[in-house]
């Protein structure tokens, strides 16, 4: 990710937040905060496509940040430049002994049919139902994407994504 895009985990300490008023959270050995951080986009393309592929990233946690061993996480990008600037993904990732597959409509092949716009500063985001997940960890099917992120940089040279799955 060079220096356009950035990440971090904090880890067995104290967090103090001031996000709904003061607070303070003690994280243990396996808890997490994950902060996320990026170059401002500039110069975004008014045509075309992009692709990238997962650079790196935290370890893998649960939605209160907890993590567990042996998780990988392995994925592509691809964003169509236009008046409707889309983004399209394909996220295979392993948590707590369960295998995930997540990805907006259309995948990485047609951006196109991509449930996931981007806004203003190059940013994204939804809480399904735009996308699909799969996976060993979903009873039924019944878990939904969560798409956090942006574009970073000069010509849109590099994307921070934030995923979560979530069971519904």
């Amino acid at each position: 990710a060079g220096n356009l895009v950035g990440w971090t985990r904090w880890t067995n300490g104290q967090l103090d937040i001031a996000r709904f008023g003061p607070s303070s959270v003690v994280l243990g050995a396996n808890d997490s905060y994950q902060i996320m951080h990026g170059q401002p986009l500039s110069n975004m393309p008014t045509s075309g496509t992009a692709s990238y592929t997962l650079a790196g990233g935290t370890q893998v946690a649960d939605n209160l940040g907890a993590v567990a061993a042996g998780g990988t996480t392995t994925g592509t990008a691809k964003v169509m430049f236009g008046s409707t600037v889309k983004v399209g993904f394909d996220i295979t990732t392993q948590f707590n002994g369960n295998s995930y597959n997540l990805w907006t409509t259309g995948r990485t092949g047609d951006v196109s049919a991509s449930e996931l716009t981007v806004g203003a500063g190059g940013r994204f985001n939804s809480i399904g139902p735009n996308g699909n997940v799969t996976g060993t960890g979903c009873a039924g099917n019944a878990c939904r994407p969560i798409w956090n992120g942006f574009l970073a940089g000069s010509g849109a040279a590099g994307i921070g994504l934030h995923f979560r799955v979530q069971n519904t």
